[in-house]
């Protein structure tokens, strides 16, 4: 699930050189909707680690109760 949430995000960055430091970017093609600028940014890797996060506390409350 991961590495799906993240595919976006790897094949749009890119590498540049900014204030004399190499830095990696994103940078979505031009004419883009806006939305999926913001869901490949920022909401599908939110809703993945919130989904993690949420796996993880269950499983320790389950191993916790033993």
């Amino acid at each position: 699930m991961a590495v799906l949430a993240t595919a976006p995000t790897a094949r749009f960055a890119k590498a540049a050189r900014v204030g004399g430091e190499h830095l990696c970017l994103l940078h979505f093609p031009d004419g883009g909707p806006n939305w999926l600028k913001i869901a490949v940014a920022f909401a599908l890797p939110l809703a993945t680690l919130g989904t993690c996060s949420l796996l993880l506390l269950r499983f320790l409350q389950l191993w916790c109760a033993r």
